[in-house]
């Protein structure tokens, strides 16, 4: 046993395997870059695909992972008021990390979230972890609205 580990010891100080390490200080670089592709979505730019899609609301440039949190400052009534008379007073749309939030601003936006499209915003976003360990969404905390 001690010979095997020798020997393994004896190839890496010989450089046979001189990549090695260089892989795996760039595995956690590689893994971000994966996980950056797999999750950006691009939206439609023609006539054509937008046909049954509404444009988003207005929303100030975000950065990659952390969204719109830099936007955020310490009192979040006050940030939230200055980014609606920036970005439009109705709607607007704020990623908080990598959630899309949509933030109502005015009585009568409130009102046409909570009362006319209630059904619309009622359900509970998927989640893949949840999917994976809970076996689906058949939990009462995780299952969509009506079932």
């Amino acid at each position: 046993m001690e010979q095997a580990a020798g020997l393994v010891y004896q190839l890496f100080q010989h450089e046979m395997f001189p990549w090695t390490f260089s892989v795996l200080a760039l595995f956690p670089f590689l893994l971000l870059v994966l996980h950056y592709l797999a999750t950006n979505h691009r939206t439609p730019t023609t006539c054509k695909e937008t046909k049954n899609h509404h444009p988003p609301p207005p929303s100030p440039p975000r950065l990659p992972i952390i969204g719109h949190l830099h936007l955020i400052g310490g009192l979040l009534h006050v940030s939230l008021r200055e980014l609606a008379h920036r970005y439009g007073p109705d709607l607007m749309l704020l990623h908080l990390g990598q959630v899309p939030n949509l933030i109502v601003s005015s009585p009568r936006a409130a009102e046409a979230v909570l009362r006319t499209h209630d059904l619309v915003f009622a359900s509970r976003p998927y989640s893949l972890i949840a999917d994976i360990l809970l076996y689906g969404p058949s939990d009462v905390g995780l299952s969509p609205y009506g079932e």
